[in-house]
């Protein structure tokens, strides 16, 4: 029975959205609009699929964080043969953002009812 399923949720979800361009919108706001079901009023299987997979991320996760990244340096093709201390400060800056974020959300993990791991 399809409907006869233990209900999983995510203890947190990061999405992580490397982009200079937000379009006036913070990256929360994007990824809630992401997540947003759209109508489907041609009835395409594809859209259908799309909505679903909305609902279940909604579903399943209560706690989520959203950062964006901008891009690291200009010249992405010399990415590889740089070192950090060329990359854009603002990038460093939330790179280090991002790690205590990860850091803040994995202790929320371990530190409620039950231990998860993975």
């Amino acid at each position: 029975d399809a409907g006869d399923y233990r209900r999983f949720e995510i203890p947190s979800l990061l999405w992580l959205i490397q982009r200079d361009f937000l379009e006036g919108r913070s990256v929360k706001e994007m990824v809630t609009d992401a997540l947003r079901t759209v109508e489907n009023t041609n009835g395409d299987p594809n859209v259908d699929h799309v909505n679903s997979i909305r609902q279940h991320l909604n579903s399943a996760t209560r706690n989520y964080e959203a950062i964006g990244l901008r891009q690291p340096h200009l010249d992405r093709t010399k990415l590889c043969d740089m070192g950090s201390e060329e990359f854009d400060e603002r990038y460093v800056q939330q790179i280090e953002q991002l790690k205590s974020i990860v850091k803040k959300l994995a202790k929320q993990s371990s530190e409620g009812k039950k231990l998860v791991t993975g």
